[in-house]
């Protein structure tokens, strides 16, 4: 992934807007290797001007991890393999009642090979979707990280209603 500027369209990965959130994404990152998640890659300030963090990757989280139930809203990925590794297609109300659990639901992804299992899923997942679209689309999740959806307050004082 190319760390940098967000306005280069070569760009997949940004800065954070301030240094608060680049300390919580370290903190984050610790307390989830601390509570035994496998930290696969990053979880570090990259060493450059700003507050660019390293993409960063989590495997063998937990649901009752504070990785998986915290939002971290700047690029740690976490792998809940618990969930997803050997269950048949005809179990996969129980991988989504664990998946559905979170408060959060930002953003997943289906990895299959059976696209049957994968429709059923994205239909029933309580989680927004990851796409590289234009910012000012409307996105946003479900349950706790849907605030903010449709750009909020920007969209309703653009499109005000004359009467």
């Amino acid at each position: 992934m190319k760390i940098g500027n967000p306005l280069d369209r070569d760009t997949n990965h940004g800065p954070q807007t301030h240094q608060a959130h680049l300390w919580k994404l370290i903190e984050y990152c610790q307390r989830g290797v601390e509570e035994g998640a496998t930290l696969v890659c990053g979880g570090s300030q990259v060493p450059r001007p700003g507050f660019f963090f390293e993409p960063t990757i989590f495997m063998d989280v937990e649901n009752h991890m504070f990785i998986a139930k915290e939002e971290s809203l700047g690029g740690p990925m976490t792998l809940l393999t618990e969930f997803f590794m050997g269950f048949p297609c005809s179990d996969m109300d129980t991988v989504l009642s664990g998946a559905n659990v979170a408060e959060f639901g930002l953003a997943s992804g289906i990895f299959t090979r059976d696209i049957n299992k994968a429709l059923y899923v994205s239909n029933k997942l309580e989680a927004g979707t990851y796409n590289k679209t234009d910012v000012a689309a409307p996105f946003g999740g479900f349950k706790q990280s849907s605030f903010g959806k449709d750009l909020g307050n920007l969209i309703l004082n653009t499109c005000k209603i004359k009467t």
